[in-house]
């Protein structure tokens, strides 16, 4: 069972969630939470991705998204999975996301809000962070690859400050020829 100061801590990221929540107004929901304390967090985010090898012809943009917070949370790190169909090098077929660099460099003060942050950009097939080390999916890998090699314009697939609320902009896709 998580301690007080553990239980304080979940209670603080699902505050800085719903501020995230706010920022990325229809970009991002949470739709479920779990546990007292928290121990499971499901959000719709909405950022353009590719569904299977067929994009940009078939893309998947509303994306259902778990987090699980281990019992030493926030000394371990969470684990994330995309419920929803996806197509990407960083995340296994199974739907767990690889949190490589995040787990290898994870700091107890990094929040949820952040980790979400870093998803959405996993989502957006953001070349900063996809296809970095050892590929979750070696096909996806390969797909990524290639497609970028032709036409490196069409990832990421958005950037995450057009999708902020604050910017009060219309949200416009890359369009690819």
């Amino acid at each position: 069972m998580p301690s007080d100061a553990h239980a304080s801590r979940r209670q603080a990221d699902i505050a800085k969630l719903l501020e995230l929540q706010t920022e990325f107004r229809g970009f991002v929901s949470i739709t479920r939470t779990a546990g007292n304390p928290v121990t499971s967090v499901e959000l719709e985010i909405k950022v353009k991705t590719a569904r299977n090898s067929r994009f940009p012809e078939e893309t998947q943009v509303s994306n259902a998204v778990r987090i699980e917070l281990p019992a030493r949370y926030p000394l371990e790190p969470p684990t994330v999975k995309i419920t929803s169909p996806i197509y990407n090098p960083n995340v296994f077929p199974s739907g767990l996301i690889c949190l490589g660099e995040l787990r290898e460099h994870w700091n107890p003060t990094t929040n949820l809000a952040l980790v979400v942050k870093w998803v959405m950009k996993i989502l957006a097939l953001d070349p900063t962070l996809v296809g970095h080390g050892a590929p979750a999916n070696h096909e996806a890998a390969q797909w990524y690859s290639a497609a970028k090699h032709r036409n490196s314009a069409m990832f990421p697939t958005v950037r995450l400050d057009s999708l902020r609320a604050s910017t009060h902009r219309t949200i416009q896709w890359r369009t690819i020829k």
